[in-house]
């Protein structure tokens, strides 16, 4: 797939970089078919965050693979109040012993 992949610089995208980050992506099917979408800020920036729904579940997914699941799940529910626990060592205590386990 990587090998049907092109990218070309536009030189007044990266002129707008950092206040913009304008992007075109056209995808040609193999029937001829066209698809193409723009964007002015990548999603993810701190004018443009991702929703709180949709990190959580993005967290989930890649913790999942090393910690599980439920561990994941927890570990998110933990780092959404670290601010107000006294111990950082028992939250992330359970997470090598989820890790190990897996």
């Amino acid at each position: 797939l990587a090998a049907r992949i092109f990218v070309t610089e536009d030189p007044a995208a990266t002129a707008a970089y950092p206040d913009r980050q304008p992007t075109h992506l056209t995808v040609t099917f193999a029937d001829g078919r066209r698809e193409s979408e723009v964007s002015e800020r990548i999603l993810g920036e701190s004018d443009n965050p991702l929703p709180a729904e949709t990190l959580m579940e993005k967290f989930v997914a890649l913790a999942s693979a090393a910690w599980g699941e439920p561990t994941a799940r927890a570990a998110w529910a933990a780092l959404a109040k670290i601010e107000r626990l006294d111990d950082l060592r028992a939250m992330t205590e359970t997470w090598g012993a989820a890790a190990r386990a897996a």
